[in-house]
């Protein structure tokens, strides 16, 4: 049996539920949206409550930013208070808000303003307790960005450290004794916001070559950063461009400084990532093309491990799609003509218990399509958000590829930012679900067989009349697709960018109509009403 046919059969099990057991979500009562305001993230839990970020730009003649903290019952999801926090103001200028981030327990507001003074960007951090109270006085410098001029686009990288207990910055800044960039580091306690390390690493590159693409680090102040370098351009109409390289760097506590060139041959990296196992190997995997001068093309994929340890190279793989698999996409004068998959991202990817990893791409793009009227002069321009399939790739330890699977989605939406639109993950045992809005007539016996050629997914144009999509992924590589529910029905549109996986077997997932929302929990229940909105 060929992998392909494994797909097709795989994707027609549309209702067939694997146990007795199955998932489902409970959603707490239905609010309505604060005038101007959103929830753009669910920022943790403790015992009996989750906690919800709320953000306003600001209101006519104030650049002032509100921003508010949303309380919800743990149990019942029901809304408990939203209560505005104080953003403190710098010397007069305009404070930027960055993000809020919960520690141990603790929620940490940061924000950042120019100092014109002192020429840099500083990053501040605020206590706050979960009544909503900003501490003030508290409060100090994590991190500072060297700027020119407010219009400097360098931005700083903020994720936690491996155990939870510190914030991890890191950015480049201009160094003006060599002319080039210089890496910055710094682990900052999560408690009293002290400096527990800073590194500073020269890189030999100009600003326009730099991109950070993420970065990891352990309490023992030990980073790992991964770059991008890109050629410097020769002109505007210099097409002859280079492919950018990949460097990763390790930063030791003792200040030794070691070099990982990434390439891959002659194959071009189209998307990379790197994580932190939780024994300290460091990963790092992606995909590649195999057309020179290409960085939106995807031909396989590769994965490298690195011994936490020793810090040398003990596993890499690299493996071209199987021409079977690329026939879920193409057709076969095409993969003979050496035609690639285009335009994937790859956000994020999961650890195996064994130390291999689990990638998930999509492919995501936009495109502006402008009107002109001949009568009135006028243009009129809209920008179209393109959602389309999903990757799952599985790969082990040693650097071979366990399987491959297509999931066929089309979603495109204008002028929402794709706010609809993409997937939610969810991962219980060794079974992925994905969950997205998808088009009610991919559930209906003329839209099969899933997953062929000849027979493409209906494109979702309109979240409002969406069907939710569940997609389950075994260990094995099984793919079950059955509907969950439906928007209309329902009265709920998911935002999958919202979510919040909690400490036990539960996520936190957003849903909103109209100008109302509410919160669920997707959970393992037994109940065929599961998903039933009272």
């Amino acid at each position: 049996m060929t992998v392909r046919t494994l797909h097709i059969i795989t994707l027609l099990l549309l209702g067939i539920a694997a146990n007795a057991q199955q998932l489902g979500v409970k959603w707490g009562d239905s609010y309505k949206n604060r005038k101007n305001s959103y929830i753009t993230k669910i920022v943790g839990e403790d015992s009996d409550s989750y906690y919800a970020f709320r953000y306003s730009g600001g209101y006519v003649f104030s650049y002032v930013p509100h921003i508010w903290l949303d309380k919800y019952s743990g149990f019942s999801l029901q809304q408990e208070f939203s209560r505005p926090m104080e953003i403190p103001t710098r010397a007069g200028e305009e404070v930027s808000v960055e993000d809020m981030l919960q520690i141990k327990g603790n929620f940490i507001l940061l924000t950042s303003y120019f100092n014109r003074d002192a020429s840099k960007k500083s990053v501040f951090a605020y206590k706050v307790d979960t009544a909503g109270k900003v501490y003030t006085k508290n409060s100090r410098e994590v991190d500072y960005i060297p700027s020119e001029t407010r219009r400097d686009n360098r931005r700083e990288h903020v994720t936690l450290s491996a155990d939870s207990s510190a914030l991890f910055f890191y950015h480049a800044e201009y160094d003006d004794k060599t002319g080039n960039e210089r890496l910055m580091c710094r682990l900052v306690s999560g408690t009293d916001f002290s400096e527990l390390f800073s590194k500073s690493i020269d890189i030999p590159y100009k600003k326009e070559q730099i991109n950070i693409i993420n970065g990891v680090s352990d309490v023992e102040g030990n980073f790992f950063v991964l770059l991008k370098i890109s050629p410097l351009d020769k002109g505007i109409f210099f097409k002859d461009k280079a492919n950018s390289s990949y460097l990763m760097l390790s930063i030791s506590a003792d200040g030794k400084v070691r070099e990982y060139d990434l390439s891959l041959g002659t194959k071009s990296i189209s998307e990379i990532l790197l994580k932190r196992a939780g024994d300290g190997n460091i990963l790092v995997a992606g995909f590649y093309s195999n057309q020179a001068k290409s960085e939106d093309n995807m031909a396989g994929s590769f994965y490298i491990r690195i011994d936490g340890k020793t810090g040398n190279i003990s596993s890499k793989g690299v493996k071209d799609f199987d021409k079977d698999f690329l026939a879920l996409f193409m057709s076969e004068r095409k993969i003979d003509k050496g035609r690639e998959l285009y335009k994937y991202s790859l956000n994020d990817f999961i650890l195996r218990d064994d130390q291999g990893v689990i990638l998930i791409a999509e492919q995501t793009f936009e495109d502006v399509v402008c009107f002109y009227d001949t009568r009135t002069g006028l243009q009129t321009c809209n920008t179209h958000f393109y959602y389309n399939d999903i990757i799952v790739i599985s790969i082990n330890p040693d650097g071979t590829v366990a399987w491959v699977r297509r999931i066929p989605k089309q979603q495109e939406t204008i002028n929402d930012d794709g706010l609809f639109s993409s997937y939610l993950m969810y991962k219980r045992d060794k079974t992925i679900y994905l969950l997205f809005n998808d088009d009610i007539r991919n559930f209906t016996q003329q839209s099969l067989p899933f997953g062929t050629f000849d027979a493409e997914p209906y494109n979702m144009t309109a979240p409002h009349k969406a069907q939710v999509a569940m997609v389950s992924i075994d260990s094995a590589g099984t793919v079950v697709k059955k509907p969950f529910f439906n928007a209309r029905d329902s009265k709920i549109i998911i935002r999958p960018s919202l979510s919040y996986k909690a400490n036990s077997d539960v996520t936190v997932i957003y849903g909103e109509y109209g100008n109302r929302f509410r919160l669920g929990k997707l959970l393992y229940t037994e109940s065929p009403d599961s998903t039933k909105v009272e």
